[in-house]
């Protein structure tokens, strides 16, 4: 590894067992750890909620107060229009409703909350039937009714009526500027007799000053409030209240858009929503153009808006956790887990300590125990002694060599226990268990060594002495071993008999295996090997059956045929023979042979064999070889079955088969080769065709060149095969000439 990665690899590794530890740790302890943590987490979280929540309030209220200038300041300008337009439309002539046409026209450029400006005169009508009132476009319209439901509005056709005989109306009349199709505008509605505006306009004609109506919803969907101011023929209202009702000559409205007041008041920028307190003190979402609070887990901060409005108002947001300080929160956190996770590697480390301590103090227990019943159950005697040579210990199998049958022994001379005799006590050798306290290794006792147990009776045995030392290294005492040879001696022998005796059995069996092989192997090459002089044989016979069938045979040629019959025939028998003594390997017959006579006899066997093939042969043998020492019957069959192979290889290549033979000389050793140019063996064959049962012929048995391949071996000969670079088999017999050296050994061999 390279060194750059030394500390990377260390380091990942202690990382690796940090990890291994902390994940070690008791479930008890990190459940303890954890809700500790969370626990800790949680104060954190509440105290830094509270904090944002203080901060949040503050600035809520701020907010709050600043929306309450903004509403007060524009209640103040609508009381001073209202005013004003009090003052224009006190004579109630033509020309005050124009000039409050325009005033209102010009108010309501500057003011996008103002929605319209009115003046509505009192009605005494003379007579008992329904009032009429004119209109600003000088037409007639009739006094009426509406009769409200639930909703403060005044949207619903069927629900307006004609106003009934009364003696006096207070009828909606005039309103600047001209009311558009969202605005309010209940032309000709008796103001007095209202169910929606009528207390406020009562209250504002008795006490003669300006009051204001209930919210109530214009058909455009937005809120309006109506301020209403009355008007007196005197200065002022009379003290008497139901007096100063019948004194009013008119009424002056002014009709504010509450959805646009409030949202011109509001902070510009998104945050606080704005909400309204319900009868059954429920807050809920004014229906502005503002976002609304969207539903949160945390605190919804609430700040209450003091307003002359008739409805309770307040500013709220939900406290969110983008509220809560980051620095503080990271800080916070790093605070709680730091040490919490100090914590908790100190509690690893103390239960990894203890572990560790109870699995070793486990271990030392397991050891004794283990040591303890190894040696009450082994049958080698152990004897432990201190440098004063006091027996200090010993086992069950010691005490029962010895001879002794309590605990007596205990504290008493290892040489008053343990009478050790042989050799070192006629002075040839020191005695073993001094030896090893002096020299502080381990002894063996001599093979002499026999103990005398109390009864007089002699043990031979045999074991050895290794000293003991303390921690520090110095000696403390030592270790006797031994055992009594005698059963072991026993065991020895009788295993000795068992393994004469089965080899016995064994070389049985293998004398019984091998003649059966011998049987098979002796069957199969007479079946093989007798196949060609008998085809040699049927051939002859042939020739001469068809030599004969002539008018003039050529009888000389038919008894050169049926001598070649004949002698084939004898050489059938000659191949069983040989065959049978090469099985039982007996003795053979060999010969001083010409290589070159010997392949010329295979030549001409199978001479007809060629011919029929229409094969060329090639003969290329060198004159003057050295002979060899061989049997000329297996030599010949050698050859033969070689020429055989080849001519079966060249069974289809035609008409340009050749087949060849060479003799010749290499160093000490002459060759007989036999090739051809056929298909030649498949690679990865030619270390299996020489196996026995191999062919690569679908009617071969494949014993021929096993066969060969062992007469050869035995001539002290090799059979090599190898394909041609230009296509084909090829194969050799090698064979050692013969010289004196040779024939001598050679001599020896078969003799």
């Amino acid at each position: 590894m390279p060194a750059s990665t030394g500390p990377l690899s260390r380091s990942l590794t202690a990382l690796k067992r940090h990890r291994v530890l902390l994940a070690r740790t008791s479930a008890r302890a990190r459940l303890a750890l954890t809700l500790g943590a969370l626990l800790l987490a949680a104060l954190l979280l509440w105290q830094l909620l509270e904090d944002a929540r203080q901060r949040q309030q503050l600035l809520l209220d701020q907010s709050a107060a600043r929306t309450e200038q903004e509403i007060s300041r524009d209640l103040r300008q609508a009381y001073e229009l209202l005013g004003t337009a009090a003052l224009i439309a006190g004579p109630g002539d033509a020309g005050s409703l124009a000039r409050l046409n325009t005033f209102a026209e010009d108010a309501s450029s500057r003011f996008n909350w103002l929605r319209g400006i009115g003046y509505h005169p009192k009605l005494t009508p003379q007579t008992p039937s329904p009032a009429t009132l004119s209109t600003p476009d000088g037409g007639k319209a009739p006094v009426r009714d509406y009769r409200h439901f639930q909703d403060n509005d005044w949207n619903h056709p069927q629900a307006w009526l004609p106003a009934s005989p009364r003696r006096s109306y207070l009828p909606w009349t005039f309103q600047a500027p001209a009311p558009g199709a969202g605005d309010f505008n209940p032309v000709g509605l008796d103001l007095l007799l209202d169910s929606v505006l009528a207390p406020s306009v009562t209250a504002a004609l008795s006490s003669g000053v300006r009051q204001q109506s209930g919210v109530f919803r214009a058909p455009d969907g937005h809120r309006q409030l109506l301020l209403l101011l009355p008007l007196y023929d005197k200065a002022g209202p009379l003290v008497n209240p139901l007096v100063s009702g019948e004194q009013a000559r008119g009424l002056a409205t002014l009709t504010l858009d509450l959805d646009r007041l409030l949202n011109s008041a509001l902070p510009n920028q998104p945050g606080p929503a704005l909400q309204q307190q319900d009868a059954d003190d429920r807050w809920r979402a004014w229906q502005t153009s503002q976002t609304q609070p969207a539903a949160s887990l945390l605190p919804v901060l609430r700040a209450n808006l003091s307003t002359e409005l008739p409805v309770m108002l307040a500013l709220s947001r939900p406290l969110r956790w983008s509220d809560l300080p980051p620095a503080r929160l990271l800080a916070g956190l790093i605070a709680i887990l730091l040490p919490c996770y100090l914590l908790w590697v100190i509690i690893a480390l103390r239960q990894h300590g203890s572990r560790q301590k109870t699995r070793a103090s486990d271990r030392l227990f397991r050891e004794r125990e283990y040591a303890d019943v190894t040696l009450q159950a082994i049958t080698d005697a152990v004897l432990t002694f201190d440098t004063s040579l006091t027996v200090e210990y010993l086992n069950p199998s010691a005490r029962l060599l010895l001879g002794l049958r309590n605990e007596a022994a205990i504290g008493q001379p290892v040489h008053k226990l343990v009478r050790l005799c042989g050799e070192f006590r006629a002075g040839k050798q020191a005695d073993p268990l001094l030896a090893a306290l002096q020299c502080k290794e381990s002894r063996l006792l001599p093979d002499s060594s026999y103990l005398i147990r109390p009864s007089g009776e002699r043990l031979l045995v045999e074991g050895g002495v290794s000293p003991l030392f303390s921690r520090d290294g110095a000696l403390i005492g030592a270790v006797l071993t031994f055992r009594d040879t005698a059963p072991r001696r026993q065991r020895m022998v009788a295993a000795l008999e068992a393994s004469e005796q089965r080899l016995r059995r064994h070389e049985d069996e293998m004398a019984r295996v091998a003649r059966i092989n011998a049987m098979g192997e002796m069957a199969s090459g007479i079946a093989h090997e007798i196949n060609q002089p008998l085809t040699a044989i049927m051939s002859y016979c042939q020739a001469t059956q068809s030599m004969l069938s002539d008018e003039r045979p050529d009888m000389d040629m038919v008894n050169k045929t049926l001598d070649a019959a004949v002698l084939q025939a004898a050489r059938a028998g000659l191949v069983i023979r040989r065959m049978r003594e090469f099985i039982i390997r007996r003795e053979q017959h060999p010969a001083e042979l010409d290589i070159n006579q010997v392949a010329s006899h295979a030549l001409s066997l199978l001479e007809y064999e060629l011919s029929q093939h229409d094969i060329h042969l090639e003969q290329s043998l060198t004159l003057n070889l050295p002979p060899v020492m061989a049997d000329t019957i297996q030599l010949e069959q050698v050859v033969i079955n070689l020429l055989r192979n080849a001519i079966d290889a060249l069974a289809d290549v035609r008409p340009w088969g050749r087949l060849y033979v060479a003799t010749q000389q290499n160093g000490d050793c002459v060759t007989i080769t036999v090739g051809d140019n056929g298909p030649g063996i498949a690679p990865g064959l030619t270390e299996k065709i020489f196996e026995p049962f191999f062919s690569t012929k679908q009617s071969g048995m494949g014993l021929g060149l096993a066969i060969c391949q062992t007469a050869v071996e035995n001539m002290g000969g090799s059979l090599r095969v190898a394909n041609k670079p230009s296509g084909g088999a090829e194969f050799t017999v090698e064979l050692p000439t013969l010289n004196q050296t040779t024939a001598i050994e050679r001599a020896g061999e078969y003799a």
